[in-house]
């Protein structure tokens, strides 16, 4: 049993994601030329890239909606630089958590060697 919608595709029970776009072969009927084809994968692989990065620097997904939403550049509101400014993940505080330790451990080892 096969039933795709859009990107998605479920086959026996099965979910998969696949890439969206003219990926199709030239010789079928209404396909579009490789080189839109081509263009793209080029542009997926690329915006693959980009949230890859933003995935890495923990940057919360409405950015990415403010980003892929505009063609102009977006200036980000008053009440989303507040968010922007406050928001701190789990792992963060976990790092700051581990950090502070470290620090008043030190603080203790350098006055115990002090005196």
């Amino acid at each position: 049993m096969k039933i795709c919608i859009s990107a998605f595709c479920l086959i026996i029970g099965t979910l998969l994601v696949t890439a969206s776009g003219s990926f199709a072969l030239p010789t079928c009927p209404g396909s579009p030329s490789r080189e839109v084809g081509d263009t793209q994968k080029i542009a997926q692989f690329t915006v693959s890239e980009i949230i890859g990065f933003l995935n890495e620097f923990e940057t919360p997904p409405w950015v990415f909606e403010r980003m892929f939403q505009q063609s102009e550049m977006y200036y980000f509101k008053e009440s989303e630089l507040v968010q922007l400014e406050t928001e701190v993940s789990d792992v963060q505080k976990a790092t700051y958590e581990k950090t502070e330790k470290f620090i008043s451990e030190l603080r203790t080892a350098l006055e115990e060697i002090k005196d």
